[in-house]
């Protein structure tokens, strides 16, 4: 496999003080069964999964999908570490696997598309990976997750900022509950405005 190119951040990078996004509508696996560099041989291999590793597409300068450094380590961990009943796939051919790294201290994880039905197994086992990145616990970590209902519909969180709040989402994610974006700090009124409003 190449090295990975230097790139930046992805294009859905957190502006300034944004922790947590929820994306609904969301490309379920039917989408990226679809995609270009599918064949025809490995999307009747990726059918049967209900865990899905994506790529990046149209990376900056870059054509193509990439992956973030350590998504093959994720991968093998996945596979090794669920339980029955949890089927890990990586949507790409072998020969066509390429990686980007953001030479920084942030703990990026590949985008994952998951069926609802078995979020409760996986999400445990994606934070056993995490937690064996982290420095004495703390950490940043960057991570987006689409979650495909029986139905076909699917919402993606998108999460970067420290690792501690990034496993209370997935705690809440495993028990059926939906994360919520943090609240904004409310702006204070100034006097001018105080007075109007009396």
């Amino acid at each position: 496999m190449s090295g990975p190119p230097r790139l930046g951040p992805p294009p859905w990078a957190r502006s300034q003080g944004e922790v947590l996004t929820i994306k609904d509508d969301a490309h379920g696996f039917g989408y990226w069964l679809e995609r270009p560099y599918v064949s025809a041989e490995l999307r009747e291999q990726l059918v049967q999964a209900n865990v899905l590793i994506v790529p990046v597409e149209r990376f900056r300068q870059h054509e193509g999908p990439l992956f973030t450094t350590g998504t093959e380590e994720l991968f093998h961990f996945l596979r090794a570490q669920s339980p029955g009943g949890v089927v890990v796939d990586i949507c790409i051919e072998d020969n066509d696997y390429q990686e980007y790294s953001l030479h920084d201290a942030t703990i990026e994880i590949a985008h994952l598309v998951i069926g609802s039905l078995v979020l409760p197994l996986v999400v445990h086992v994606l934070w056993r990976f995490i937690e064996k990145r982290l420095t004495k616990g703390r950490g940043t970590v960057k991570a987006e997750l689409t979650v495909v209902e029986p139905d076909g519909q699917a919402s993606t969180l998108r999460y970067d900022g420290p690792a501690e709040e990034f496993k209370q989402a997935l705690q809440k994610l495993g028990s059926g509950e939906r994360p919520r974006p943090p609240a904004l700090p409310s702006k204070p009124r100034s006097k001018k405005e105080s007075r109007r409003r009396r």
